[in-house]
């Protein structure tokens, strides 16, 4: 329960921040004693002895805060801390059962699953019966405190995927949109703590066999799934603003803890994992437009960084002419799939894939006539990105900035075509012609789709390469 405007700020401070802070000061206290300081001064308490001296006091947390909630109004807030302190501490005794090797009293994983999830399930019943989300949050937050503090195993990541699971499933029962947030962040980064910060120095993929990594990574996919499904159910939890940042969080920090290690392990099989990760993403850009049909910001969020996953798997594949090539016959795509509502979206991503094609096509050998035939084709692209423009939404598609100035570039491009050919084909009159015939195709090209304003320059164009052939 939050603090009230009356109150006084010692009652603040003392009701509302410093429980909260001695939870948390409680809970890291037990973790460690429990790790450490019973080894030393409580050796014959035994795994048991130590594990049910957790236990009993988890059950003495909760005990004591929900006898505050029910018996002292003032009190509930401060309650509910002590009862979600103990609900935490409770999870972290599940855990421990199996994973820390001190308190270890469950040899067998399936079982010391099954334990980990009846508390998991103690969390979600708590919450749900109360229908506070602050108390689920706390609670849950606590819990990925308590096993984040212990080193990286699949025993780890399978708790945080039952936490993960607890916030969808509240998410689903009450729209509770703040709890996702903090599992997000909670996962991600714990995930970062033990993956990244071991002993104290980064390690940044170094050192995990691939044995390691596929497991890690497999359930880091379900924290994607988990957190996917989350921001594109529909829902009042999230509006389309929130539900775009969500995924695009979501995305980035799947990849990047994915790529970097994929790279260390598999450094000639990289551009594989960049052109799923693009591809999938653009499954969820139409799977975004299907569920929330009016929300253009969510499903171009999507667009643009399934489009920069996919250029960069390209860009880790291809070199040269063969990518700039792809870069444009990518850009044509898009421009005929993308529906009528995204495609102001569209045409930025087009405009921005042809001016990398065009840049990446700039240090074109003059003695190579291969190099003549792909700036044709390259050519011939962007007239086509120009005519799909055109067929699909008529003349008044042509008349925003960008795609003039796709057209402008175009133009630089053909007379770079044609200072290419003055070598390849020896004479300087060969490029006029060619100057000559661009400008005509120009003018014609302008007059069909009413953009009179770039006549001029057409017709200049057509000046200079008849004064060129001459």
């Amino acid at each position: 329960m939050p603090p009230k405007s009356g109150d006084s700020m010692e009652w603040r401070l003392g009701s509302y921040w410093l429980v909260r802070i001695g939870i948390v000061i409680l809970l890291t206290g037990v973790v460690f004693l429990g790790n450490f300081v019973w080894k030393t001064y409580l050796p014959h308490l035994g795994h048991w002895g130590k594990l049910g001296f957790i236990a009993l006091g988890a059950g003495a947390l909760v005990v004591a805060g929900g006898r505050l909630e029910r018996r002292k109004p003032d009190l509930q807030g401060y309650g509910r801390v002590l009862t979600a302190g103990g609900l935490a501490l409770g999870y972290y005794t599940a855990y421990a059962a199996h994973f820390v090797e001190r308190l270890r009293v469950i040899t067998s994983p399936v079982l010391g699953g099954v334990v980990l999830l009846a508390a998991a399930f103690g969390i979600t019943a708590y919450a749900d019966r109360r229908r506070s989300q602050g108390a689920a949050m706390l609670t849950v937050l606590l819990a990925f405190y308590t096993a984040a503090m212990n080193p990286i195993a699949e025993f780890s990541l399978f708790s945080n995927a039952l936490l993960c699971g607890v916030a969808v499933y509240l998410l689903r029962r009450h729209q509770w949109g703040g709890l996702t947030w903090i599992s997000m962040a909670a996962s991600y980064g714990a995930f970062g703590f033990w993956r990244y910060y071991q002993t104290g120095v980064l390690v940044w993929g170094t050192g995990l066999t691939p044995g390691e990594f596929w497991t890690s990574r497999a359930f880091l996919l379900t924290y994607w799934l988990l957190f996917s499904h989350a921001f594109l159910r529909p829902g009042p939890a999230f509006p389309p603003e929130r539900r775009a940042l969500g995924l695009a969080t979501n995305n980035a920090a799947f990849f990047a803890y994915t790529a970097p290690a994929f790279y260390l392990l598999y450094p000639d099989h990289y551009w594989i994992f960049p052109l799923v990760f693009g591809a999938v993403t653009l499954g969820l850009t139409a799977l975004a437009a299907r569920r929330h049909p009016g929300a253009t910001v969510l499903d171009g969020s999507l667009l643009f960084q399934s489009l920069a996953f996919l250029v960069l798997g390209l860009g880790a594949r291809l070199h040269g002419w063969p990518l700039s090539l792809s870069l444009g016959l990518m850009g044509a795509l898009l421009l005929r799939s993308a529906p009528a509502r995204l495609m102001r979206i569209a045409m930025g991503c087009a405009l921005g894939i042809a001016v990398t094609a065009f840049l990446l096509a700039l240090p074109i050998r003059a003695s190579d006539p291969a190099s003549g035939w792909n700036a044709l084709f390259l050519a011939a692209v962007f007239f086509g990105h120009a005519g799909i423009l055109h067929r699909r939404f008529g003349t008044h598609v042509l008349r925003p900035t960008g795609v003039i100035l796709a057209f402008l570039g175009l133009m630089t491009f053909c007379a770079l075509l044609a200072l290419t050919a003055t070598n390849i084909l020896g004479g300087a009159e060969w490029a006029g012609v060619i100057l000559a015939f661009a400008g005509a195709g120009w003018m014609i090209l302008c007059t069909r789709t009413t953009a009179r304003e770039l006549l001029p320059i057409s017709q200049a164009w057509l000046l200079c390469g008849g004064l060129t052939a001459l």
